[in-house]
């Protein structure tokens, strides 16, 4: 961001939720992350690339690629399976469509439920773009993490799935703060990126519901390519508005119905949400994939085998709030991870 664009943003301390925000993804640095966290962002990562690989003979993914193809733009980032380089909104498009189509990669339940990993799509293409590092990956991923699952939390307890908006929605926000965090040391370019993020990218639940279209696998990758577009708009000293989330027509009472606050704005303690995240271990729906089995690791990814449940084992699922299976610990087995096996029998 040049000083042109810096005198533009003006300065605030940390009185609107956004700006508190923004303080929250800065405050987050890779030298102090747990090395669980940090581990965790790397398994992530692996499997939603394997995700990615599998998607890659798709009919949505041949037609968003093919979209971005004709479209052109800068060659700032990379379409993950062919080597093609073009702008990074429209990688993020790509990329994001080839993580979600199979519908395998990483989930949350809160009073909504969210596929996080959705944010490597902007993480990657804006980290190539901006010349970053792994390390600045793996924070901008822990960054997003920590802003979505929240939001799955704090929103009134019929979720903005209830009140028919795709909870996907959230990733709005933490994929423009991801990409900012990426382009801008300035927590006022991420705070105004949230802000451009959420006046745009409200997204309707109709495309889960009822005969499935193909564009359920871009809904995530749409609204995280207007996430790197708010950012990279933020960084040029585009600024949105200061009560995105608490004004009268802000997105608390719009869309969320309810949100709190001070649980969304809270200082990161003892424990990232991204240790909060399930990898699936078996392509299946996640409300159908039992939790809290209790059963001896497997032989791991090197040994490329795994260990099936021993229904005498499993003690009981854990229930979340709305009822669905909650919890998998992605630190517990990730030798179980079907996806994950994918790039490592690869590898050898």
């Amino acid at each position: 961001m040049g000083p042109a664009a810096a005198g533009r943003l003006k300065d605030t301390v940390a009185t609107f939720v956004k700006d508190r925000l923004a303080e929250l993804v800065h405050g987050i640095r890779y030298r102090d992350l747990p090395p669980e966290v940090v581990a965790a962002g790397k398994r992530v990562i692996l499997d939603t690339l394997a995700c990615a690989a599998g998607a890659l003979r798709s009919e949505p993914a041949a037609i968003v690629k093919s979209v971005a193809r004709g479209l052109g733009g800068n060659a700032e980032a990379t379409t993950i399976g062919d080597g093609g380089r073009t702008s990074c909104a429209l990688a993020t498009l790509v990329n994001g469509t080839l993580i979600r189509y199979l519908d395998n990669n990483d989930y949350y339940f809160g009073f909504d439920s969210a596929h996080p990993s959705g944010n490597l799509a902007p993480a990657l293409a804006v980290a190539e773009k901006s010349g970053r590092t792994g390390a600045d990956v793996i924070v901008a991923l822990v960054a997003a993490y920590e802003i979505q699952l929240r939001l799955c939390d704090v929103v009134a307890a019929s979720g903005i799935s209830g009140r028919g908006w795709h909870p996907g929605t959230d990733m709005q926000f933490s994929s423009a703060a991801l990409a900012a965090r990426l382009l801008s040391d300035d927590p006022r370019v991420t705070a105004h990126a949230i802000a451009i993020a959420g006046s745009h990218n409200n997204t309707l639940a109709q495309s889960q519901r009822g005969h499935i279209p193909m564009m359920k696998a871009t809904a995530e990758a749409t609204i995280a390519k207007g996430g790197v577009e708010a950012a990279l708009l933020a960084a040029a000293g585009l600024t949105g508005p200061d009560e995105i989330f608490e004004g009268a027509a802000g997105w608390a009472g719009t869309v969320a119905g309810a949100v709190d606050f001070t649980a969304l704005t809270a200082p990161v303690g003892e424990r990232y949400r991204i240790l909060d995240t399930c990898l699936k271990p078996y392509a299946a729906v996640a409300g159908a994939i039992l939790v809290g089995l209790h059963h001896d690791a497997g032989p791991g990814l090197a040994g490329g085998g795994r260990r099936a449940a021993e229904p005498a084992r499993v003690e009981r699922p854990q229930l979340g709030r709305r009822g669905a299976v909650a919890h998998v610990d992605v630190g517990v087995h990730p030798e179980d991870v079907g996806a994950a096996r994918i790039i490592a029998e690869g590898d050898r």
